[in-house]
């Protein structure tokens, strides 16, 4: 049995606590794994509430550096020893948010530094390429760009010498779970496009369906002709389940969800999903 339960996302109602950001208890194959850790020590409040053991955890997979997905890193870590920490290397960069392009970029990369998080007991796996946990759960690796209607957005961005460039995201990974009924596609918020993600999952799996799709998809800016196309793609790989949740905002996730006909889970905190 798969157990899939939604930790932090911003729907969250009494006696939880939402905020931005995205965190998931993944329960399969004899491993508890936590997927991302939310923005702040909330995602221990609420595990708490829902008589989660963080301590009984096996390792964390962090999607990638933003601060939403990592804020709540070192709170869990307290929580829960000792951990393997699934990442790429590039989570560490700086990371910065501009909504303008007269604004001044703010800081929005992680906001601990290696140092800190291997002093508390994390052991940074790096997952640039794929990497199995067990025989059924693995991680992505890095996630190459090949459709045109997926781009990098241009206010999010990181910082080299020469100054502030948009941020390619290469740290941006996902998980991959094997089920009797098809492949289960975790996602953090897919900046590389989810879609792209899909062709990865498929890639690494050699399973050209995917069953379920759970996660952020940063589509809540993205226009009504691109979420078209996705959900058209959602289709094309016959998605049954969808879990659509954080950045991929109301509006898109309703419109995939009418044009895709698949089924709508975990739809906010505390709720558990069994696939």
């Amino acid at each position: 049995m798969i157990k899939i339960t939604k930790i932090i996302d911003e729907d969250a109602a009494l006696p939880f606590k939402g905020e931005w950001g995205l965190s998931l208890l993944i329960e399969a194959y004899g491993k508890r794994l936590i997927f991302d850790t939310g923005g702040s020590d909330r995602a221990v409040i609420n595990a708490w509430l829902l008589s989660i053991d963080l301590a009984k955890i096996e390792g964390i997979i962090l999607s990638h550096g933003h601060g939403d997905h990592t804020g709540g890193l070192l709170p869990v870590l307290q929580a829960a020893g000792e951990q393997i920490i699934y990442a790429h290397p590039t989570v560490w960069q700086e990371r910065y948010s501009r909504p303008g392009d007269n604004e001044q970029p703010q800081e929005a990369g992680i906001p601990y530094t290696r140092k800190e998080i291997e002093s508390s007991g994390g052991q940074l796996e790096d997952a640039s390429r794929p990497v199995f946990i067990n025989s059924n759960i693995f991680v992505f690796g890095e996630i190459p760009m090949k459709t045109e209607m997926e781009n990098l957005e241009p206010g999010l961005l990181t910082r080299q010498e020469n100054g502030f460039i948009v941020d390619h995201f290469p740290d941006e990974i996902a998980l991959g779970i094997y089920s009797k009924q098809g492949l289960i596609v975790i996602t953090g918020c897919a900046h590389r496009g989810i879609i792209n993600t899909l062709h990865r999952a498929r890639d690494l799996s050699g399973i050209p369906g995917i069953y379920a799709v759970i996660g952020g998809s940063h589509l809540y800016q993205a226009s009504k002709k691109r979420i078209s196309r996705t959900a058209q793609k959602l289709n094309d790989y016959g998605v049954r389940k969808l879990g659509l949740c954080h950045c991929t905002g109301q509006q898109a996730a309703g419109l995939i969800q009418k044009q895709s006909g698949a089924e709508t889970i975990l739809t906010g905190v505390g709720q558990t999903a069994v696939l």
